[in-house]
């Protein structure tokens, strides 16, 4: 509730639109150097990756994020036989539904269990197709040979293609 009360809030009041916009500008305003990571390579040039990760834009949305929510996941998909170079997506706050922890450390995340709804148009027609997912990923730092890996909890998939990079402030 106090997340979206502060989006709301970011969008009504100019003063923090503003102190938003000057905090990103302050933060990202010199661009990033990712060492060992040239614009030659395959993960910079995705234009999926540029859009939700590397770009001035994504940046400056990334930090209203955290200045909104306090929070920011990115889902993390490495290449393989079904993605072409490594790839990453912007997870809302709201679709974070709940966490798997350390049974004997509260902050060390091993899981996020992720709630969205999908819906397709049928082609050539108006019906719609609504279905729910719900799908636990690892954290991005989970080490399954120390911890193991299931494949379900609670009747829902664990995916172990992608990963969930956490952060908050």
């Amino acid at each position: 509730l106090a997340a979206s009360v502060a989006d709301g809030a970011s969008t009504a009041q100019a003063l923090i639109k503003r102190g938003i916009a000057v905090r990103g500008a302050y933060i990202w305003g010199n661009g990033i150097t990712l060492d060992g990571l040239e614009e030659t390579d395959p993960f910079w040039k995705s234009p999926n990756n540029q859009k939700y990760l590397l770009s001035n834009k994504a940046q400056l949305e990334m930090e209203s994020c955290l200045s909104t929510d306090g929070n920011f996941f990115l889902l993390v998909t490495k290449k393989s036989a079904k993605v072409k170079v490594d790839k990453v997506q912007r997870i809302p706050f709201g679709q974070i539904t709940g966490v798997i922890s350390d049974p004997d450390n509260s902050e060390d995340i091993w899981f996020y269990r992720r709630e969205w709804i999908t819906i397709t148009t049928r082609p050539g027609s108006d019906q719609e197709d609504t279905k729910k997912n719900v799908v636990y990923y690892p954290a991005i730092d989970y080490d399954e040979t120390e911890h193991g890996a299931p494949k379900f909890f609670k009747s829902h998939k664990v995916s172990w293609e992608s990963r969930i990079a956490g952060h908050s402030v």
